[in-house]
């Protein structure tokens, strides 16, 4: 059982979680419609859901990662990427941009088809490791900008991210 505590009623917002619930699933608070529209609309206080924790988390490590992890997911194509990672790299992943997470989730899908994929998913891999462990890497972004414009020729096209995010954002997941 959750209660909705965000501000809007279009947008992603937390959940606070209630452990031992006893109100009215039936009962309803206002919210703004959206950010940009001062419009107040009828939406249900509570919710009940069903979430799927990753492996090796507790409840409060999903709490602190939920929307990092809901937008990662999206990005990567999926959670299969995800899983080779550490927590300290996972929390890494969440640090690096939309497009640098779509990236990453379509080499790991494509590392297979060249050597040159190969080298950039280790690239990019390499990179997150030294981050998550507390190193300085040797440059500001995990690809140079000649590899980011390579990747177009193995469509891979860093927009798509953006309207992968914002299909994230606008959903009620």
């Amino acid at each position: 059982m959750f209660k909705e505590s965000g501000e809007n009623a279009g947008t992603i917002s937390a959940y606070s979680f209630l452990e031992d619930f006893t109100g009215d699933l039936q009962e309803k608070t206002y919210k703004f419609f959206s950010a940009d529209m001062d419009q107040y609309v009828e939406v249900d206080l509570y919710q009940v859901r069903e979430i799927c924790i990753p492996e090796p988390w507790t409840w409060e490590d999903y709490q602190r990662h939920c929307i990092n992890l809901r937008f990662t997911v999206a990005l990567c194509g999926g959670s299969e990427p995800l899983k080779t990672f550490t927590d300290q790299e996972l929390e890494t992943v969440f640090g690096l941009g939309e497009g640098d997470r779509y990236i990453l989730g379509q080499l790991f899908v494509k590392k297979n088809k060249s050597e040159f994929l190969q080298s950039l998913y280790a690239q990019m891999r390499e990179y997150i490791r030294v981050l998550a462990e507390g190193g300085k890497p040797k440059y500001n972004r995990p690809l140079s900008e000649g590899q980011y414009n390579a990747l177009s020729k193995f469509r891979v096209n860093t927009y798509e991210a953006k309207r992968i995010s914002n299909r994230v954002y606008w959903s009620k997941i």
